[in-house]
């Protein structure tokens, strides 16, 4: 009995392993270590060559072409003899039309059928790295930005409470939670390290799946070390056995941080004015619009104002462009200490800058403009050498109004308001009321 036991036992872990192997997302293959005979592989592996299934088995990865060349494939091999496994190397290989891929070949020995193998995954970054060279970084800040961590591969089955609980675990739980796997298995579950705002998601993405629902998504967790990290959940739930009363859920993980913030830094580059900080003209003029769409749906006030710094030309003739920029950091540094969190200010080109005041009316818009006035009339600016220098503001506010059609129609009045307040000598605010 104990024989027949452990025989039931080995093939049910056979049957888990199969089922996790050809349902991950991950490409994942299977070769002789001394040959590289492909013994097996998995659809995502037989998409990202090109090939079907049928025209790889057998074959060896050299003979196919698959490698960009033998000696590639030697030096892999030579570093898994050094260090015993293989992390996160860049390879390139062909798929069947002659492409070239950049891909994160992992692999670790095991033993199949009595022979030595390797099992591969190869994650494809060749569009990463095709983004990274658009952007001219370093080779060091492409690895840095765009190098995925190992994968988590899981297979769940859900209990009588309703979760899903870990029955196989596989990849490294330790650089994406910070736990062991043996914790995470004694867990029963990873949604302990979701981000609290994010478990809602969680649950819709996983623990509320049915049979025949699969989810792709993107959601924060957090690391034992307090980081927050940027995770990729593929799950898919499955019935465990024809008629009955359970589910069973295969899943994996990949840690997208690095690729996240890659995405958060571009788009608040595309977003904001590289030498203030301040949002730029485009994206002021989206902020505003959408202000004053609420304005109007919930009947609140809004205002708006036109900055333009007085004489800043005859600052750059005098003394530079550098001390210009200076100039124009240290402008935006004392308005956001004099604004509050809500308000937004906004670079529009040169020295012209704009501010919208939520919930605000064009008397208290006024008031906080010309706190701004007095706190940039009152400013002296430092230079490396000789006396510092002053300069001032002029500003026009205006108020929303229900007739306003669009945000330039403030931006005009706006405008107006300024042009009366350089006309009467500047440094000044000047407000346009309409009845």
């Amino acid at each position: 009995m104990p024989v027949q036991r452990h025989t039931s036992q080995a093939a049910d872990s056979e049957k888990r392993f199969a089922t996790i192997f050809h349902h991950s997302p991950v490409a994942l293959l299977i070769t002789t270590i001394d040959g590289g005979e492909m013994l097996d592989m998995n659809d995502a592996f037989c998409e990202l060559v090109g090939y079907a299934r049928h025209e790889l088995l057998g074959k060896t990865t050299i003979g196919l072409g698959l490698w960009r060349s033998a000696q590639e494939r030697q030096a892999i091999i030579a570093r898994f003899q050094q260090d015993g496994r293989v992390r996160d190397a860049d390879v390139t290989i062909h798929d069947a039309s002659g492409n070239e891929h950049l891909v994160k070949l992992s692999l670790e020995a095991i033993v199949q059928d009595g022979r030595h193998c390797f099992i591969s995954t190869a994650l494809d970054v060749t569009l990463s790295r095709r983004a990274e060279v658009a952007l001219a970084e370093s080779e060091d800040r492409f690895r840095h930005v765009t190098a995925m961590t190992s994968d988590l591969f899981y297979a769940c089955k859900r209990t009588e409470d309703g979760y899903f609980r870990i029955e196989w675990l596989g990849g490294d739980a330790q650089r994406v939670f910070g736990c062991t796997r043996e914790e995470l298995e004694r867990l029963g579950c990873w949604r302990d390290f979701a981000y609290p705002e994010d478990r809602p998601l969680f649950d819709a993405s996983i623990t509320n799946l049915q049979p025949g629902q699969s989810s792709d998504v993107i959601m924060r967790a957090v690391h034992r070390d307090g980081s927050l990290r940027y995770v990729r959940s593929y799950a898919q739930v499955f019935d465990a056995k024809a008629g009955a009363d359970t589910h069973q859920l295969y899943g994996a993980l990949q840690d997208v941080t690095e690729r996240m913030r890659l995405e958060q830094q571009l788009e608040y580059h595309a977003n904001h004015d590289s030498l203030t900080g301040l949002v730029n003209r485009r994206q002021f003029l989206i902020l505003a619009q959408q202000e004053m769409t609420r304005a109007r749906r919930y009947g609140s006030p809004m205002s708006i104002a036109m900055l333009d710094l007085d004489h800043f030309k005859a600052v750059n003739d005098t003394y530079g462009h550098e001390v210009g920029d200076r100039v124009l950091r240290q402008f935006a540094d004392i308005a956001r200490g004099i604004l509050r969190e809500v308000d937004i200010m906004g670079r529009l080109g040169g020295e012209e800058f704009a501010v919208f005041f939520p919930e605000t009316s064009g008397a208290n818009a006024l008031e906080v403009a010309e706190r701004l006035r007095e706190a940039i009339a009152n400013a002296a600016i430092s230079l490396e050498h000789g006396l510092p220098i002053r300069i001032s503001v002029s500003i026009g506010i205006t108020p929303f109004l229900t007739t306003d059609k669009n945000i330039d129609m403030l931006l005009s009045r706006a405008d107006q308001a300024l042009y009366e307040a350089k006309r009467s000598g500047r440094n000044r605010t000047c407000a346009l009321f309409i009845d």
